[in-house]
């Protein structure tokens, strides 16, 4: 003969079915052995985080090494370029100077080949 099947019975096998499922779980929190596993976890999570941590910071200080790295080597290259500026600047009198009595002589010696072809 077959069991009867109805809301009934299934509410009550239901029932039994968590009853056994929250006491399965309620031995396994008492286990000391998973309170040992879990404070292992919690340290190795802890190591984890500690070492992202350092990982972090050694990256945080290579980053600002760059920076200043960069930063010098840009003081360099500026510090450079206004020399040269400066030496081109300090160089232009003598060279305007210098074009003026190439011109200045250019003239006397055009001047003097004139005089020299009409005489």
């Amino acid at each position: 003969m077959m069991k009867e099947d109805t809301f009934q019975s299934r509410r009550d096998a239901a029932l039994e079915a968590k009853q056994k499922l929250l006491q399965r779980f309620k031995v396994a929190a008492a286990d000391p052995e998973a309170d040992r596993r879990k404070a292992e976890r919690a340290k190795i999570v802890e190591a984890r985080e500690a070492r992202m941590r350092a990982k972090a910071e050694e990256e945080r200080r290579r980053a600002a090494e760059r920076a200043a790295e960069e930063a010098r080597i840009a003081a360099e290259k500026e510090a450079e370029r206004a020399a040269a500026e400066a030496a081109k600047l300090a160089a232009r009198p003598k060279a305007i100077n210098a074009a003026a009595y190439a011109l200045a002589a250019r003239f006397v010696a055009d001047t003097a080949s004139m005089r020299r072809k009409s005489a």
